[in-house]
């Protein structure tokens, strides 16, 4: 990363068990979205999750985060109607996480 250039980008690592086809093969590889300040230092914004995860799953599947943060993923799964498995080591997250999850509604359809 050096002194002097900085990446304009964040590589995002997906993987899936099985096959399975991406919904809409006209989204760009690089995705533009404003840098997000939230909780953590690299929280990122929810609407980019929500993209991904409707792009490569379905209502009732199951995403996986291993290094869950603040729970940025378990929002966008809970406002999707997905459910979630998400790992974080540090307990201060784990409870920004819990709070953010319990404080989203339920789905209304």
């Amino acid at each position: 990363m050096g002194y002097h250039y900085r990446c304009r980008y964040e590589f995002i690592l997906m993987f899936d068990k099985g096959k399975r086809r991406l919904k809409d093969l006209s989204i760009p590889d690089i995705l533009k979205f404003k840098k997000y300040i939230g909780e953590v230092p690299t929280e990122k914004p929810i609407r980019l999750f929500e993209l991904l995860i409707k792009q490569s799953s379905n209502e009732g599947d199951v995403i996986l985060d291993p290094f869950i943060g603040s729970g940025t993923t378990a929002v966008a799964c809970k406002e999707l109607n997905r459910n979630y498995i998400g790992i974080e080591i540090n307990p201060e997250y784990c409870k920004i996480a819990r709070r953010r999850v319990n404080a989203t509604p339920e789905p209304l359809f």
